[in-house]
């Protein structure tokens, strides 16, 4: 199969699916390295993948299927999977490469079961294991931990409008975006499971499906 510009891609790089959460490990066009976002669709002229990238808005909106503006078609050796969820076992590390004492402890204590990544990462800290190696799964297998949100943080708005994040009381746990200029509401209160911690997707029903259009602010520690 030949894709838009001429090069020749076989079926087999058609690795990814709607829904995967990717990282950007090449630069395309308007999508830069390190850019995170979500698969949402796959072309079946082309061997591109349409995604909706996080706190984007110069694009398009992959034929219906992103929001608008936030949405790249980039060819598959742009995108790498972040993982979330997945599993470990010595013959992953050992085809990653790892040292010699991380294979060994490795063996030891898992043999050849398959691990979680978060009990592989529990097990190194209750272990006193080099904190290297935790840093060297976590580039080597691409796991990325989901951005959480607490009560309290505040957030621009692509305006320039300050937000930020509320508690609203009325017998539930729920929360909201709250404009520090005007004090109006993004949009309605929303449930959420815990107020400080909040995951994307309950941010996401906060800023009523458009969070692309707030970036959080950051602290800087003095």
């Amino acid at each position: 199969m030949i894709d838009m510009l001429g090069n020749l891609v076989t079926r087999e790089e058609k690795m990814f699916k709607v829904g995967d959460r990717v990282e950007c490990v090449e630069g395309y066009e308007g999508i830069t390295k390190g850019m995170t976002g979500i698969v949402v669709r796959e072309s079946n002229s082309t061997i591109y993948f349409g995604v909706q990238w996080d706190g984007f808005q110069e694009g398009h909106d992959c034929d219906g299927n992103a929001k608008t503006g936030t949405g790249w078609y980039v060819p598959p050796r742009c995108l790498s999977l972040i993982n979330k969820e997945g599993y470990i076992t010595l013959k992953d590390i050992l085809e990653k490469g790892a040292c010699k004492d991380g294979i060994r402890w490795f063996a030891n204590k898992f043999a050849d079961e398959k691990v979680s990544f978060g009990d592989l990462f529990k097990t190194m800290k209750r272990c006193g294991c080099p904190k290297d190696w935790e840093k060297w799964v976590r580039e080597k297998f691409n796991i990325r931990e989901e951005e959480k949100y607490k009560i309290g943080d505040r957030f621009l708005e692509s305006d320039g409008t300050e937000h930020i994040l509320a508690y609203f009381n009325d017998g539930e746990k729920k929360a909201l975006l709250v404009s520090l200029k005007t004090g109006n509401r993004w949009h309605e209160p929303q449930v959420v499971n815990d107020s400080y911690n909040i995951t994307k997707d309950e941010f996401e029903k906060i800023t009523g499906g458009e969070s692309s259009q707030f970036k959080k602010i950051v602290k800087e520690v003095k």
